[in-house]
């Protein structure tokens, strides 16, 4: 319990330091993903939106979620609940929810693979080990209880039987995690044929290299890895050997996720498998899958813009007055994305939320940066609105004055001027002034466009002229009351 209360906390306080007043960068959720695990870092923020599930900036999906891990807010939990603003911890736990679907596509994919594995291998002759039995571990009644028998590498595997069943060991300490554990003797020894087919050309191959990573370094509580705390208040970190996979994430080796109760049985591990493993620093394996990664995203960037000059063929849009060509386009909700490659500079990448909301970046987004970053816009301006309502309220009641401010923008690629109409509390533009097509009035004179306001019935409040860019501020006035 302390442990959630603990994760809770480092939610509040992962959104407190991170959040700049715009926007929560990428990885927060992953941080405190990685530091308490996915399975607690999942309850904490299920049982906040249960206790909070009257807040209307909490999206409906994200209360679907939510209930679907803790159907109920009860009463002993209601010190495990997140306290930050709505609007940004709604952004958090989206970014919670994508990297556990990634987490378990991974998995998926490992798994997949290591089937794949497996079935590609050839069948072994039954009978390839010689097994012997070890009789100073005769039972009382003369019955033996523990087989082993040598690889072709100089090394032992051992069988013991035990209240589970036979256990396969590769080393002759029993503390140790099992390789495997069967129903039968026969079972036992057919996994030991595995094992020694897996190491057969060991000296033909290249040596993996691994690092020590301990449950303090990272935890997986689904699988048994993680501190386990003891009732007289000892901490059991736990060890697991781990290697880099071709995508740069760290995996466990070997396959089977096996880990060690303390460091002595890992240290004993890695010497008895010397010939197989070549162990790192931790640190210097992090470093190098950040790097592995970060290549990676380029490379998967390259190859999504290569060819760009000799497609000026495709669909070309413009993006906040930028002419672009499309490279994607996709729908999330009640939400369009599109995002497109500069024309005049295709260094540069611009996406569109609606047709109404813009983005610039100096590389290729991915769909859920894009996303991330309009959220993290939404919820800026929820608290903006807020913020303004509680103010207008401690002002004196009512609702706040409404302005809009009018953008007459020259057009570089037209001897034309296109309207923009954008009310000055929320900063947000007014839809009522675009036309069937969604698009702004265009004008071919400022004056055209200032006939244009005036019919309208907007009343001008000042002008200024700035080279190519003109803007007109202008306010509409409440009706003030009367004395009848």
């Amino acid at each position: 319990r302390d442990t959630k209360v603990s994760c809770k906390d480092a939610i509040d306080r992962a959104i407190a330091e991170n959040f700049d007043g715009h926007r929560l960068p990428k990885g927060t959720a992953e941080g405190v993903i990685r530091e308490y695990g996915i399975e607690r870092v999942s309850y904490v923020l299920a049982n906040t939106v249960m206790h909070r599930r009257q807040e209307e900036r909490i999206s409906p999906e994200n209360k679907e979620w939510a209930k679907s891990i803790e159907p109920y807010a009860m009463y002993e939990s209601r010190d495990i609940v997140a306290s930050s603003h709505p609007a940004v911890l709604n952004g958090f736990i989206n970014q919670a929810r994508r990297y556990i679907e990634r987490e378990k596509e991974l998995a998926a994919q490992i798994e997949a693979a290591q089937a794949q594995v497996q079935e590609d291998m050839p069948d072994i002759p039954e009978g390839e080990l010689d097994w012997h039995i070890v009789h100073e571990m005769d039972d009382d009644n003369g019955q033996p209880t523990e087989w082993s028998a040598k690889l072709p590498n100089g090394e032992f595997l051992w069988i013991d039987k035990e209240a589970e069943g036979y256990a396969l060991y590769d080393t002759d300490n029993t503390d140790a995690g099992p390789v495997s554990v069967s129903e039968t003797l026969g079972g036992a020894k057919e996994g030991g044929e595995d094992y020694a087919l897996r190491f057969a050309d060991v000296d033909e191959t290249e040596k993996i290299t691994v690092a020590l990573e301990s449950s303090e370094d990272f935890s997986e509580p689904a699988i048994g890895f993680y501190t386990h705390q003891y009732a007289d208040g000892r901490e059991g970190v736990r060890y697991r050997l781990v290697t880099m996979a071709e995508d740069g994430l760290l995996i466990p080796y070997p396959e089977h996720s096996r880990f060690f109760i303390n460091r002595e049985l890992a240290q004993e591990y890695i010497d008895t498998h010397a010939n197989l493993i070549d162990v790192i620093g931790y640190d210097e394996m992090v470093y190098s899958s950040m790097q592995k990664q970060n290549e990676n995203r380029k490379e998967q960037v390259q190859k999504e813009t290569s060819g760009h000059h000799v497609q000026k063929s495709g669909d070309r849009i413009s993006i906040d007055g930028q002419e672009c060509i499309k490279m994607d386009e996709w729908k999330a909700g009640d939400n369009v994305y599109v995002v497109g490659n500069s024309v005049e500079d295709s260094d540069f990448f611009y996406a569109s939320v609606n047709g109404k909301d813009f983005f610039e970046y100096d590389h290729k987004p991915y769909r859920d940066e894009v996303e991330d970053d309009y959220i993290d816009m939404e919820a800026m301006r929820d608290i903006d609105r807020h913020e303004a309502e509680v103010d207008s309220r401690f002002e004196g009641g009512g609702e706040p004055d409404i302005y809009y401010t009018i953008s007459l923008t020259s057009d570089a690629f037209a001897d034309s001027y296109y309207l923009s109409v954008m009310d000055g509390n929320t900063e947000e533009e007014v839809r009522a002034y675009r036309d069937s097509y969604g698009d702004m009035p265009t004008f071919e004179t400022v004056d055209e466009a200032v006939d244009y306001c005036r019919r309208k019935g907007i009343e001008f409040q000042n002008g200024e002229e700035l080279d190519e860019w003109r803007a007109i501020d202008v306010e509409r006035v409440e009706k003030p009351l009367t004395a009848d």
